[in-house]
C-alpha cells in the first residue's frame, strides 16, 4: 500500500467516515458505557452502533476511498486494542481470556485486504504477518 499512496482515490462512504470517526473519538474514560463495553468488551460500541461495522461499511475500495483512509483505520483500531488492556491492567485483570477490540482489528484488517484486492490493489504477503496490510508494518 506504502507505493501505491494514490492508488483508486476516491472521496470516502459515509459510513465508512462514521466508523473512523467513533473509532477515534471515542473516550474510554467517559462514563457512557455499561459493563458490557467495557474492559475486555472494550471496543463493540464503537465497531458496531448505528449497524455500521468493518464487514458493512468496508465492502469495497471505493467505500473506503484511500490508502489515508485505511491507514487511520488500522490506527484507530490498534489504539481501541491498546485503551481495552489499559483499562484491564488498572482494574487489576489479570487473567483475559482475550479482548474484543482484537477481533474488531482483525476484521477490519480482513476487510481492507479484500477492498484492496477486489480493487487490483497489489499485496506482498510476508511470513510475519498474515495480510498485505500488515506487511507495512
Amino acid at each position: 500500500m506504502n507505493a501505491q499512496l494514490s492508488f483508486m482515490q476516491s472521496e470516502t462512504s459515509e459510513n465508512v467516515s462514521a466508523l473512523l470517526e467513533r473509532v477515534q473519538s471515542t473516550d474510554p474514560a467517559l462514563p457512557d458505557f455499561d459493563e458490557d463495553n467495557k474492559l475486555e468488551s472494550w471496543g463493540h460500541y464503537q465497531f458496531t452502533a448505528g449497524s455500521i461495522s468493518p464487514s458493512t461499511s468496508l465492502t469495497s475500495w471505493r467505500e473506503v476511498g484511500s490508502v489515508a483512509t485505511a491507514f487511520k483505520l488500522i490506527v484507530a483500531a490498534l489504539k481501541t486494542c491498546r485503551e481495552a488492556r489499559s483499562m484491564c491492567k488498572y482494574a487489576g485483570k489479570t487473567k483475559v481470556g482475550g479482548f474484543l477490540s482484537d477481533v474488531y482489528l482483525e476484521q477490519t484488517l480482513v476487510r481492507l485486504e479484500q477492498c484492496w484486492l477486489s480493487a487490483g490493489g497489489v499485496c506482498s504477503k510476508t511470513n510475519l504477518s498474515h495480510s498485505c496490510l500488515t506487511s507495512y508494518f
